[in-house]
């Protein structure tokens, strides 16, 4: 006698174990990406210019927005850090210059800020990567202030 099997469990199942394997994939690209950058990735400095936190209900992802300098250019980027790295999230302090390694062929997609390891830097960086954090800041006060007349 054969048994029949439960079409939404066995439904469900299905998409869990599909989901999970698809979660090990991108974890393994992710880490992939990251040690490509240990490697391959070049080594400037960069300036932390904002910190956020965004979300749902159920989770939390820390940002880190930053400008770093790549030749003459100074180029944006953003880090993303999840619940087990929130202690690098609070570490970054806004206006504080850190190591960053981006990849030379993309580097405003493919870059990296490193908050435990902070660097100082001539005044000159300084001052061009200031410039960034100032345009920053007055982008986030102009969005501010369309919230509250919308």
């Amino acid at each position: 006698m054969k048994k029949k099997i439960n079409n939404k469990a066995f439904h469900s199942l299905l998409i869990m174990t599909c989901s999970f394997l698809l979660g090990l994939v991108c974890a393994f690209f992710v880490r992939k990406e990251r040690d490509s950058l240990m490697t391959k990735g070049v080594e400037t400095v960069g300036m932390v210019t904002r910190t956020y936190v965004a979300g749902s209900r159920y989770t939390d992802c820390f940002i880190i927005n930053y400008s770093f300098i790549k030749d003459d250019t100074i180029l944006d980027g953003i880090t993303s850090f999840y619940l087990n790295e929130r202690e690098q999230f609070d570490k970054a302090v806004v206006g504080s210059t850190y190591r960053v390694r981006y990849n030379p062929n993309k580097p405003n997609k493919k870059s990296r800020i490193y908050i435990d390891e902070p660097l100082s830097v001539s005044d000159e960086e300084f001052n061009r990567l200031s410039e960034r954090l100032v345009l920053e800041r007055e982008r986030v006060e102009k969005s501010k202030t369309w919230w509250k007349n919308f």
